[in-house]
């Protein structure tokens, strides 16, 4: 993934919640990266598209943590 040939400073995961043996989990899906633009704000670059769950951007060196 890259936009102008730039690092993405962060990765973008969808975050589903579930129930397994009575205990909550997370899974954790990588979907894409989002890249620092001029203004400050971010350019994102999605290589799917979450229809529920929840998005969560990381900067880019961390992992998401799985319990």
């Amino acid at each position: 993934m890259s936009e102008n040939n730039k690092k993405p400073s962060h990765r973008i995961f969808i975050v589903r919640n579930y129930e397994k043996d009575g205990v909550e989990k997370s899974h954790w899906t990588e979907i894409g990266a989002a890249f620092v633009n001029k203004q400050g704000g971010f350019n994102i670059q999605l290589n799917a598209t979450p229809v529920d769950g929840r998005c969560v951007a990381l900067p880019f060196e961390e992992q998401p943590v799985k319990p």
